[in-house]
């Protein structure tokens, strides 16, 4: 699948080499909402984490006015949070409280080609994409955060930091990117919205249950909702 997926970018990225004269350069760039789905997970659901993507844009048009291929380049913020509480009441009365905030940070350089079928209208393009992605993982770490506090008669607090590399997680990814946008003339080019959903297609948890406890392997696959801005510095319309 990878091999495929690799193939896949160079010769999307290749075709249409017959209308370079209308290839459209841009740039891009806006928020991503990730999170990780994880088998056996015995605690409470992940929780989205907040990032950004940013990068350039290749847009090539075909002999098919209505059919583009895009090939993005981008720096895409990934992973998940973990933050909850627990309380306890002690024989004595006194209460102990412990909370933790973890945030999975997992950075990728993503290439991404995109067959694009735009519908021109008067004023604005809308438009559907949809194509592979290939990540390399830039960075893998928890970042975390704890702190507990005992209240009564003998009251003390704790709080801890510090950051885990998370050497299981696979160093390349491979997603499905599923989207809709529009684009709307400016200048000599047009600025670009899009609102994507990014599939996870490979288990980036690369230990076997020998490593840890059970005899089924876990699977965490990546997931995000991105929104996206950006601007063509040219329309590429064959």
């Amino acid at each position: 699948m990878q091999r495929f997926t690799t193939i896949f970018v160079i010769a999307a990225c290749l075709l249409g080499g017959q209308v370079w004269a209308r290839v459209a350069l841009g740039i891009k760039g806006g928020l991503s909402a990730a999170n990780v789905s994880v088998s056996r997970w015995e605690g409470k659901p992940l929780q989205t984490k907040y990032g950004m993507a940013a990068g350039l844009i290749v847009e090539i048009p075909t002999a098919n006015r209505y059919i583009t291929v895009r090939c993005e380049g981008m720096y895409v913020q990934k992973g998940a949070r973990e933050k909850d509480s627990y309380d306890e009441q002690y024989y004595d009365g006194s209460i102990y409280h412990s909370e933790w905030d973890q945030k999975g940070m997992i950075d990728e350089i993503v290439l991404a080609p995109f067959f694009v079928v735009r519908v021109p209208t008067q004023s604005v393009t809308p438009f559907f994409e949809i194509g592979p992605e290939i990540g390399f993982n830039t960075r893998r770490d928890i970042v975390w955060t704890s702190s507990h506090r005992i209240t009564g008669e003998y009251p003390e607090s704790e709080s801890r930091s510090g950051t885990d590399r998370m050497y299981f997680w696979d160093k390349t990814n491979l997603g499905l990117n599923l989207g809709v946008g529009m684009a709307v003339p400016s200048g000599k080019g047009e600025m670009i919205l899009d609102l994507r959903y990014n599939i996870g297609l490979k288990d980036m948890n690369t230990t076997s249950p020998s490593d840890y406890y059970g005899d089924e392997h876990i699977t965490a696959t990546t997931h995000a909702v991105q929104l996206l801005i950006g601007y063509n510095f040219s329309v590429p319309i064959y």
